[in-house]
């Protein structure tokens, strides 16, 4: 964990200052496929919690780096978003599936509520049965509260290996604890 908590920091996959809303610290999951060993063991760290009564990966579109990384490793078929599009929230899930199969919904963060929650009805009308959720980072946001979620990488586990490391300034950590405390309560 703490290897993995260092190499995203050194990667710039997330990254601790000031930035908007004054937020002290920063996600940029979306350069994931630039680093194939990190996405490497962070998918392995994946797989044992992907459970065993799952039959199909859906993945949010922020997260199709992930899935397709889980999915290839698991061998379970994945289905995936294509973002959110106008005029066009029905037919949004890409995959081959039918009805009646449990699945994991996979995202980088739980910050996008409202997609969350689009993407578990939109699968439920196909058949997925969405029963739980399974996240790169956990900012201690609960997005979709109806769901068991699971964290490859709570942000706390984070903050404390890269405290421990020396990897982050002093007091930072606690800055960082703070701000979510006020801004993700719930």
């Amino acid at each position: 964990m703490a290897d993995l908590a260092t190499l995203l920091a050194d990667c710039g996959l997330i990254q601790f200052g000031r930035f908007d809303h004054q937020q002290p610290y920063q996600l940029h999951l979306e350069l994931l496929p630039s680093y194939p060993d990190v996405l490497e063991q962070i998918t392995k760290q994946a797989v044992s919690l992907v459970g065993e009564a799952i039959d199909h990966l859906v993945c949010m579109h922020d997260a199709l780096p992930l899935g397709t990384a889980l999915s290839l490793k698991t061998e379970i078929p994945l289905v995936y978003s294509r973002g959110i599009l106008a005029g066009a929230p029905v037919d949004n899930l890409v995959g081959a599936y039918d009805i009646g199969h449990p699945a994991l919904l996979i995202t980088n963060s739980l910050r996008d509520a409202d997609g969350i929650a689009q993407i578990v009805r939109q699968a439920h009308q196909v058949g997925l049965e969405i029963n739980r959720v399974l996240t790169l980072v956990d900012e201690g946001n609960s997005a979709y509260s109806d769901l068991e979620t699971v964290a490859i990488l709570p942000l706390s586990n984070i903050l404390d290996a890269l405290e421990e490391s020396g990897s982050l300034p002093p007091g930072h950590g606690r800055v960082v604890r703070e701000w979510l405390s006020l801004h993700h309560q719930g």
